[in-house]
């Protein structure tokens, strides 16, 4: 059985060359699985190159990456929420309001002055469903921490629970 090895372009790949020859690493660079050779180019990449640790590579279908709770929660409010799309959209801006009048920041953080101008444009074209998935997108641009207290606070408003059908294990 052939063992594998990381290759030059960082990806696992079997080793075909003769015990003790590979050009590109002794016993320690090589693995008995694809799996082990992948989980080492993991975690030789988060420690070379900073990636987020606990990170993993998604094996299978339909798993999401552990680092992608945010686009599943997006999605879930997006498409599962059922409900007027207006009331949406003012519980996202009553939910941003209501973090920067806890941070004493009112009209001063760029998520709320967008959602002050999402909120009040005023175009039949643009429905109000539009602006709520725009809205959710901006939400979804800020840093982790930021992110999780403005989607904790629409669940809240919103009664629900976006984290729902999240696979908890990748």
């Amino acid at each position: 059985m052939s063992k594998f090895h990381i290759n030059k372009n960082g990806v696992p790949a079997p080793c075909r060359a003769t015990k003790g020859n590979c050009p590109l690493g002794g016993e320690g660079q090589h693995f008995e699985s694809k799996q082990e050779a992948q989980e080492y180019a993991d975690k030789k990449n988060e420690e070379n190159y900073g990636l987020i640790k606990g990170i993993k590579r998604a094996f299978g279908i339909g798993q999401i990456k552990a680092d992608n709770i945010y686009q599943h929660r997006e999605v879930y409010l997006k498409k599962k929420v059922k409900g007027d799309p207006q009331e949406k959209l003012d519980s996202l801006v009553y939910a941003i309001n209501t973090i920067e009048e806890e941070d004493g920041k009112v009209g001063k953080t760029n998520i709320g002055k967008k959602a002050r101008i999402i909120h009040s444009f005023d175009d039949d074209a643009i429905t109000p469903e539009r602006r709520f998935s725009d809205l959710i997108d901006k939400v979804n641009e800020l840093p982790e921490e930021e992110r999780s207290r403005y989607f904790n606070k629409l669940d809240s408003i919103l009664g629900v629970d976006s984290t729902s059908g999240f696979n908890q294990s990748n």
